[in-house]
């Protein structure tokens, strides 16, 4: 996990208003960053900073159109801070072409920042706003566990070679686009890193969420959730997203809980048209009486401390498919069953509760869905 710390003022402040190239390398004894000016490398360095510093080795490349290049050999300390880039207007690179560098922080202030991890580099980063990120084929960028705002990834384009890997961990995805819908491809890359087959695909990961076994990354386009912003982050106005979002098996509303809302949006699409934001909580394609038992084995995770930090999305007036659909549906899951407004229950379900009933509600083993539907019926 990357380190984090007071950066001392005294570092950085390298560049200049005009077309920077910086490249930064380990000395032989690894145990220092050297900052040379071109690529490759010219001279003597012109900054020296030790790996195991108060601070991240800071580079400030100010104006122009700068580039830094990240060629550090395979003997950085375990220990030891990471860079941070900080380039200003202007087109600026950052470009990772040797060994595992930890870049504690990058980004463009009134410019634009390309990304590049070259092939069978393993790059690990905090979460960062980029034009492009390219991974190399064999390469690998792993977003360090955040979970919150510090760890979103904000993309323009993404591109990625065979077998290349994108690990979101614990951290969420959005991706601006134009034109058509890249979701297909989005969850293509998803399920490439869910199933970790032998094939030489690239594939997007998350190796907190393979761990947890109940977590994981689902893609969905914005849309469906009419989201003006994610994670406290304003989203472009001028540009629809996907959005790759780290959480619960089952959460189909996508606000990073199980509770009753989450019945209510299979309840409206049961059998219908299988996605996400209409039920499928198991991306099994099928939206059926299975959903309802993922949402049972997980139902109350995350209730009041819900997987992004944040409080769920609200979607703006007018732009809100998904909010709009659980508009006077919502069931607050703290409320008791005689104080809920019945709900619009599809004809489906309605069968289903006669059938629940039927079997007698002292049934044992019923689980949270039944007992769930039974009392908004008045038959628990």
């Amino acid at each position: 996990m990357l380190a984090s710390g007071v950066v001392p003022a005294a570092v950085g402040g390298l560049g200049t208003e005009g077309d920077d190239v910086f490249t930064v390398k380990l000395d032989a004894t690894g145990e220092n960053y050297e900052v040379f000016e071109g690529s490759p490398a010219m001279g003597s360095p012109v900054l020296t900073w030790p790996t195991s510093g108060s601070g991240p080795l800071v580079l400030e490349t100010l104006g122009g159109n700068d580039r830094v290049v990240v060629s550090l050999g395979l003997n950085l300390p375990e220990t030891a801070r990471g860079i941070a880039v900080h380039g200003g207007a202007g087109n600026n690179e950052l470009v990772a072409v040797h060994g595992r560098p930890r870049i504690e922080a990058m980004d463009a202030v009134g410019g634009t920042l390309n990304a590049s991890v070259g092939a069978g580099v393993q790059m690990t980063s905090n979460g960062f706003a980029a034009q492009s990120l390219t991974i190399g084929s064999g390469g690998s960028l792993i977003v360090a566990p955040n979970g919150g705002p510090g760890g979103l990834v904000v993309l323009e384009d993404l591109a990625m070679g065979q077998l290349s890997t994108l690990d979101l961990n614990d951290n969420d995805l959005v991706l601006n686009y134009e034109g058509g819908a890249p979701l297909e491809e989005m969850q293509s890359l998803i399920l490439n890193g869910f199933i970790d087959g032998d094939n030489i695909a690239p594939r997007i990961t998350s190796t907190v969420g393979r761990a947890a076994g109940d977590t994981y990354l689902v893609a969905v386009d914005n849309a469906g959730i009419g989201a003006d912003e994610w994670l406290g982050v304003p989203l472009d106005p001028s540009h629809q997203q996907i959005i790759v979002k780290y959480t619960y098996f089952g959460d189909v509303n996508f606000d990073g809980q199980i509770n009753a809302q989450d019945y209510v949006v299979v309840d409206n699409h049961f059998g219908g048209t299988a996605a996400w934001l209409n039920g499928d909580g198991n991306l099994d394609g099928v939206i059926d009486a299975n959903d309802y038992v993922i949402i049972d084995n997980n139902f109350g995770k995350g209730v009041g401390d819900p997987l992004g930090g944040v409080e769920p999305v609200v979607a703006s007036e007018g732009n809100a498919p998904l909010a709009t659909e659980l508009a006077g549906l919502a069931i607050a899951s703290d409320e008791a069953p005689a104080e809920r407004s019945a709900p619009d229950w599809s004809d489906a379900l309605a069968v289903w509760g006669a059938q629940l009933e039927a079997e007698g509600t002292s049934r044992t083993g019923r689980g949270t869905r039944d007992r769930a539907l039974l009392s908004f019926l008045g038959r628990g």
